[in-house]
């Protein structure tokens, strides 16, 4: 079950990860909401910030260090959970900014 997150207007961050002192993705406008991630979520979602135009699963499999395109689409899937709507498919990339910190 995920939240149903829309953007509100394309200014500024949606999404921050927060990587230190344990990695977490903030959702909103000032951290409205807060999720824990484990280190290949981490992984996943700094990967997908740097790539604006969205990567494929082969070029996620390389980046987390999975042997398979299944586990790829599962961490996606964890992921997607997190933060509904605002992670796409095809390739795979955020609708909205993603700020790290």
């Amino acid at each position: 079950r995920g939240w149903a997150l829309r953007p509100v207007d394309a200014t500024g961050p949606r999404l921050r990860l927060v990587r230190t002192p344990r990695p977490t993705l903030e959702v909103g406008e000032g951290g409205a909401a807060r999720f824990g991630l484990t280190p290949k979520q981490a992984a996943l979602v700094e990967a997908l910030a740097g790539a604006s135009a969205g990567l494929d699963c082969a070029a996620l499999q390389q980046v987390l260090g999975v042997g398979s395109a299944v586990s790829v689409r599962a961490e996606v899937s964890r992921l997607r959970r997190l933060v509904g709507g605002l992670l796409e498919s095809r390739p795979y990339r955020f609708t909205v900014p993603c700020e790290i910190a």
